[in-house]
């Protein structure tokens, strides 16, 4: 019997605990070839119980002050845990601290390939020359880098380093078609959904006034909004008092609720901002959403068009308030004239995405 590849994935703590990250979804999907031995550092999520994953505790850097001491500490953790195990391959997402821990690493285990998957870098233009500059910096300590979309690649890594991309997936067994799926024609009501973060930087205060223009122009629309983050507070400012139960915001709630709520709704709302920091990505909200078969209310960035087929999905439209408002008004007036319809999304699920970009690599890297 082949001896299985020890494979340890090293994740900052995620924010909503109770929900999947990409880094989790790569490390179940590797342990079910049954060619890996999996060890994870990092919050555990819930319903993971029972997998045949080991999970070594908490990796606890994004506490709000992030303290230097905080990062030394948590790297110091894991270091010593590498040389207990003698990982053949450590998977590490970036974070501040990446290229102390790498180093640490080398240290402990020098025979472990170190693979650094970069997913979105939140930055502004103001800083992203200082940022850029460190990412490529940190990207030469790594045998191999993986991205969530060619731009990092292109502008934040080292191109001496080998590299390819490990783009986004969705479980079918969370995110799938309804038995019945709902009515949209002659609407007394449009129900919409969003969801995700809730951050500054995601500026949907866009959306918001969209809905409100739509609302204003005698449109009868009902949004829930779900998830957290920095902005959402002011967010909820924005809503007038006379709109207040029309958009509702609630906290992040398990996938399996997501799909129960857009079964129910007639429009999936992914709102991304067309900049240089998210134009690139395929959300993960819009492959979700399609997934589960709702026509979907989008703005044109790069990575929407790979999913949403014009009027026959959904619909892009431009990024500014009014754009989104008319569309929401169009759809309430006549009717929904989207079919809804699916577009082959197999190459999407996380099994697929695993076969395809993840464990050729890591075959490549152990020499298998």
């Amino acid at each position: 019997m082949n001896k299985r590849i020890k494979t340890l994935f090293i994740r900052p703590n995620a924010i909503n605990d109770h929900q999947l990250s990409a880094m989790d979804h790569f490390a179940i999907e590797a342990s079910k070839s049954g060619k890996y031995e999996i060890y994870f550092r990092g919050s555990r999520p819930t319903k993971t119980e029972n997998l045949n994953i080991k999970y070594l505790g908490n990796y606890p850097v994004r506490k709000t002050p992030v303290s230097a001491l905080n990062y030394f500490l948590s790297a110091i953790s894991v270091a010593s845990q590498c040389k207990n195990i003698g990982p053949d391959l450590v998977h590490i997402k970036y974070h501040r601290a990446a290229r102390f821990l790498a180093q640490l690493i080398r240290w402990k285990v020098p025979k472990a390939k170190i693979v650094l998957d970069i997913r979105t870098l939140h930055t502004t233009q103001k800083i992203y020359e200082k940022m850029k500059q460190s990412v490529i910096k940190t990207s030469r300590l790594f045998d191999y880098i993986f991205a969530l979309n060619q731009d990092i690649l292109d502008e934040y890594t080292d191109s001496s380093v080998p590299a390819s991309l490990l783009p986004l997936g969705y479980d079918p067994a969370v995110f799938f078609l309804p038995d019945k799926p709902l009515k949209r024609k002659k609407l007394s009501t449009l129900k919409c959904i969003y969801y995700g973060s809730m951050n500054r930087q995601r500026t949907l205060e866009v959306l918001i006034f969209g809905l409100l223009y739509a609302l204003e122009q005698g449109a009868l629309v009902e949004a829930s909004f779900f998830g957290g983050g920095d902005d959402k507070s002011r967010l909820e400012s924005l809503v007038p008092e006379k709109y207040a139960n029309c958009i509702t915001f609630h906290k992040s709630i398990p996938a399996e609720q997501l799909t129960s709520f857009m079964h129910q709704s007639h429009v999936g709302l992914a709102y991304v901002p067309v900049n240089n920091l998210f134009d690139p990505n395929l959300p993960l909200k819009t492959i979700e959403m399609a997934a589960t078969g709702i026509p979907i209310l989008a703005t044109g960035t790069r990575g929407n068009s790979l999913i949403i087929r014009q009027n026959i999905n959904g619909r892009l439209v431009d990024d500014n308030a009014k754009a989104i408002g008319k569309e929401l008004l169009n759809i309430y007036k006549t009717g929904f004239s989207l079919r809804g319809e699916t577009v082959n999304l197999k190459e999407y699920q996380w099994a697929a995405l695993t076969e395809t970009y993840l464990l050729p690599v890591y075959k490549k890297l152990v020499k298998e």
